[in-house]
């Protein structure tokens, strides 16, 4: 399971986690905020445009982290 993660973006995974850190502690409303604000960075980010022309591309993605 670990390599199938590290194959991920990292801002994708780092944001993931982060989300159900929280979800421990955090209450319905706090985590919504907190995907809603997790699915932008992640839209915004280099990966997923590197994502998008990877797969198009059809080759591995190479992934920056921002």
């Amino acid at each position: 399971m670990a390599d199938q993660i590290t194959a991920c973006a990292p801002i994708a995974v780092w944001e993931s986690r982060a989300v159900v850190r929280a979800a421990a502690t955090e209450g319905d409303e706090s985590l919504i905020q907190m995907t809603n604000e997790a699915t932008r960075r992640v839209m915004g980010s280099n990966d997923l445009k590197e994502g998008l022309a990877a797969f198009i591309e059809k080759r591995a993605p190479n992934w920056s982290g921002i």
